[in-house]
């Protein structure tokens, strides 16, 4: 339901400026300034540090145990650098270039797709978790941008 709200409300209120424009004599349309790359980045970096601390521990909170918070780092791991490299290697494969605000989308992609199982889930789940997480995300942006629906 918060997914929905969130398209509808992005339709309503429409594009940023100059987002889809094709008088705009900024960046070609359907594309933003990808000058800010490294910040993308490090705040991706601070992200990831911080998913540790909240699966991790939210799993010893709940079981009290450090082998399930080992289980959890692992899953969460392996699942956020799947839904990278998976994203990663999409966007190469049908762009041809590589993107690193893809990659990092993808490995936030991973990390909220294993946060509700990471504690149960085994190793091979968590890499299958990721890598559908990975695969989704980029699509579904393709088809928010084929459709002009701006979603910041």
């Amino acid at each position: 339901e918060y997914g929905t709200a969130s398209i509808v409300g992005a339709t309503i209120l429409g594009p940023r400026t100059g987002r889809f424009d094709p008088n705009w004599k900024g960046d070609k349309p359907g594309t933003l300034r990808t000058f800010r790359s490294l910040w993308s980045g490090l705040g991706t970096f601070v992200l990831w540090f911080g998913w540790y601390g909240f699966n991790s521990g939210s799993s010893l909170k709940a079981y009290q145990s450090s082998d399930i918070n080992a289980v959890t780092i692992i899953n969460t791991t392996l699942s956020g650098c799947m839904g990278a490299i998976s994203c990663m290697l999409l966007q190469y494969t049908i762009a041809g270039n590589w993107d690193l605000v893809r990659l990092t989308n993808g490995l936030l992609a991973g990390f909220v797709a294993i946060t509700g199982g990471c504690s149960v889930l085994s190793q091979w789940s968590a890499i299958v978790v990721g890598t559908v997480a990975g695969l989704l995300y980029y699509g579904l942006s393709v088809v928010l941008l084929r459709l002009k629906i701006d979603d910041p």
